[in-house]
């Protein structure tokens, strides 16, 4: 194929894509010497084309050929990582994620792909432990972070475990004490939906900051999954009473507990 004919594929290639025909635009993937280019925005469509279409390990093997290509391919990183997600190989999901967060140790992104390994592995994405007045974890209070709950366990003979569904997380808040600041925890209120239980906190949290950015990510994750629209903004207690609702029907107590003088209820007080 000579330079002409080549340029002339891969407009139409870029062509195929921008009009969401992917299966064309595969074909003429099909058709190109892949191993000879060396266009790292090309490699990336090519493999959004394969990937598209579902042959993830097409796709795959093309983004491997650009990342060989590049020192500094995090955005590339990220990529191979979510779809070695797709393929179940998660010991390789877990080597791009390493070397994405080298690449980029302050990047949110990160949260996603933990958030994503940790669905796949169906194991918790984060462990910690009620500490002491000066950060030492001389307790048996410890708090576990899944994809979609979060887990308060407390005892060491007799065990009580209190689990929140983040979908229903509505707020959270942060206090860090003097002590705190000094050695480096502090506590994080959860407040979920139509439950007021003060037993939600997670106290004396190491790296308290960090924690509470990683509920708020699978928080927004698990929301945006149920279709949960907007946060509702509670008070300086967190939760406004008429926000309660304990039995669950969708109105609150407040209103439920109000004498109703209507002629259409001959029950009513």
């Amino acid at each position: 194929m000579d330079k002409s004919e080549y340029n002339l594929k891969i407009e139409e290639l870029k062509t195929a894509m921008h009009a969401h025909d992917f299966e064309k635009a595969v074909d003429v993937a099909d058709s190109l010497d892949i191993k000879k280019i060396r266009d790292n925005n090309l490699l990336s469509l090519i493999a959004d084309a394969y990937e598209l279409t579902g042959d993830n390990e097409q796709a795959k093997k093309i983004l491997l050929m650009a990342y060989e290509n590049t020192n500094t391919g995090r955005q590339l990183a990220y990529r191979l990582c979510l779809i070695s997600i797709k393929l179940k190989e998660l010991d390789e999901a877990n080597e791009f994620y390493q070397d994405f967060i080298e690449m980029a140790p302050r990047d949110s992104a990160r949260f996603i792909l933990k958030y994503k390994m940790a669905k796949a592995k169906k194991k918790p994405v984060w462990k910690g432990q009620k500490r002491n007045a000066i950060g030492l974890p001389f307790t048996f209070t410890k708090y576990i972070l899944y994809d979609n709950k979060l887990v308060i366990r407390k005892g060491f003979l007799n065990i009580t475990e209190d689990e929140v569904e983040l979908y229903k997380v509505k707020d959270k808040q942060l206090k860090i004490s003097l002590l705190g600041r000094i050695f480096n925890y502090g506590t994080i209120s959860i407040y979920a939906s139509g439950v007021y239980n003060c037993d939600n906190v997670l106290k004396n949290v190491h790296k308290v900051r960090e924690v509470s950015a990683l509920i708020e990510q699978y928080v927004n994750a698990e929301r945006d999954k149920y279709n949960v629209r907007g946060r509702d903004m509670a008070g300086d207690a967190g939760i406004r009473p008429g926000d309660i609702d304990s039995d669950g029907n969708g109105i609150p107590d407040i209103l439920e507990n109000q004498p109703c003088d209507c002629e259409c209820h001959d029950d009513c007080e």
